[in-house]
């Protein structure tokens, strides 16, 4: 019975055909049953439910029997309940992927699959560190930015950040003193010379207060890295979306120079591409890591002595007087449109390796 049109539609629709048959008006089922013409009138528009007083009523006027109304009745408003949970099923589906990348966490185990609806939404409520699905996250990061071609999802922003908080709460670090920091950081490029040199960055930033975690970018976007605080301690964020030695110590010094400057959280997309759009915050942090790493005046005698066509050795012995990396040299030319990203691409050495115990692992496919 339940593939009946008339479940699926109800009393009312099935009275109505009656009535057609017969060339009866609702008025005149009212006048026959004895009940008001509003009464009738409800019952076939379904707001009105089928009484077992009804049923017996409908059964003597069309020749049918009580059981078949109240049945109808009764099958049609349970396939109605199942219909309305359904739908509040689906909308709260809806809404935890409106608040997150769900199957992106499920896949790299930032939350567990759960085969119950409740479940999932608890697990991502908890992930978001919100009460329930109803309420908005509240990021730490104030201010983001893209670039013009690409418009990152920010759920996927926010969940990137919420990852990297969870991570950095499991860290024990060092008292913050933003004196001692800024007066120790340009210390710290001291550890750009050689790629090995990078595996005591996170135990150099314990010391002086800062967490340091990195996190794999999303799906959908296109981050470098963050600066942000939790629990009244700075925190750099590092995608390594380019595992190159250069674009690690950019990218970390961009994210650095914000936290020395005292500026408001800020997530970073290519922090590297410097344009003129920028507002004068980025432009300034932008400055001050690429004083931090090449020392001005010794970059433009530089550029003045290899009249901007250096040799690789060229090249080579400037990093060295400089104590960096000849990635972190080449990078700056390529930056400075000095030199194509095709050439002296011999200096670009991978970085990842020497940050594995700092990176959250992504689980790789059965």
């Amino acid at each position: 019975m339940t593939d009946d049109p008339a479940v699926l539609l109800g009393p009312g629709p099935r009275i109505s055909q009656e009535l057609e048959a017969r060339g009866w008006s609702q008025k005149d089922l009212a006048e026959v049953l004895g009940r008001p013409l509003q009464a009738i009138n409800e019952i076939v528009n379904k707001s009105k439910l089928v009484t077992p007083e009804t049923a017996v009523q409908l059964a003597h006027a069309f020749g049918t029997s009580p059981e078949f109304w109240a049945n109808l009745e009764a099958l049609y408003r349970v396939r109605l309940a199942k219909q309305t949970a359904e739908i509040a099923d689906v909308e709260r589906r809806r809404r935890l992927y409106e608040l997150a990348p769900v199957g992106e966490l499920i896949r790299r185990g930032w939350i567990r699959a759960a085969g119950r609806l409740s479940e999932l939404e608890r697990s991502v409520c908890d992930f978001l560190e919100i009460g329930d699905i109803r309420e908005e996250p509240s990021p730490p990061v104030a201010k983001l930015r893209h670039t013009p071609t690409r418009d990152p999802e920010a759920r996927a922003q926010l969940a990137w950040v919420k990852r990297a908080e969870a991570l950095v709460r499991t860290q024990k670090v060092g008292r913050f003193k933003q004196e001692a920091f800024n007066d120790a950081v340009p210390s710290v490029f001291d550890l750009a010379r050689a790629p090995s040199d990078v595996a005591r960055l996170p135990e150099v930033l314990a010391r002086l207060g800062v967490h340091f975690v990195v996190v794999p970018h999303l799906p959908k976007t296109y981050l470098d890295g963050a600066a942000f605080a939790v629990g009244g301690r700075p925190v750099i964020v590092l995608t390594l979306r380019y595992d190159r030695i250069d674009n690690l110590w950019f990218t970390f010094a961009h994210e650095a120079a914000h936290v020395a400057r005292g500026d408001a959280a800020v997530l970073d997309d290519r922090p590297d591409r410097i344009d003129r759009t920028k507002d004068p915050t980025e432009r300034a942090a932008d400055a001050t890591a690429s004083a931090w790493l090449i020392d001005p005046a010794a970059y433009g005698a530089f550029r003045e002595a290899t009249a901007d066509r250096p040799t690789r050795r060229q090249i080579e012995a400037f990093a060295g007087r400089i104590g960096r990396h000849p990635s972190i040299v080449v990078g700056r030319l390529q930056h400075d449109d000095v030199i194509s990203w095709s050439q002296h691409r011999w200096a670009h050495v991978p970085v990842k390796s020497w940050l594995a115990p700092w990176i959250d692992q992504v689980p790789t496919a059965a």
